[in-house]
């Protein structure tokens, strides 16, 4: 769900995991934050990064799932938490999750 928020609704992993389930309204995303370098912050990268991003009917009906199985679904929670329950740090991300994806895929610059 979370490659999909990127690539699909250009969302950045600074603005992901900044989100909470305040943030979900049911049809949309208001970003209202972002990470960066371990910190939370109430700006982003661009004026235009902070905002609502419409979401398509089967991105509302995964989100919903997922609201349903997380183990924390309260407003202040994060949709995409670590496994402390804080936010995920975008580097971290970058080397575990996307590098080894690339290599998988054999993708290079």
């Amino acid at each position: 769900m979370l490659l999909t928020l990127e690539m699909t609704d250009a969302l950045r992993p600074s603005e992901l995991f900044a989100l909470r389930w305040r943030s979900f309204d049911g049809n949309r995303l208001t970003i209202r934050e972002t990470v960066y370098r371990g910190k939370i912050r109430p700006f982003g990268k661009t004026e235009k990064s902070l905002g609502d991003v419409l979401l398509p009917k089967g991105m509302v009906d995964d989100l919903w799932l997922w609201k349903q199985e997380c183990h924390d679904s309260s407003p202040d929670a994060f949709i995409f938490p670590n496994t402390d329950g804080g936010f995920m740090d975008t580097g971290n991300y970058r080397n575990r999750i996307l590098n080894p994806l690339a290599e998988k895929l054999d993708y290079r610059d």
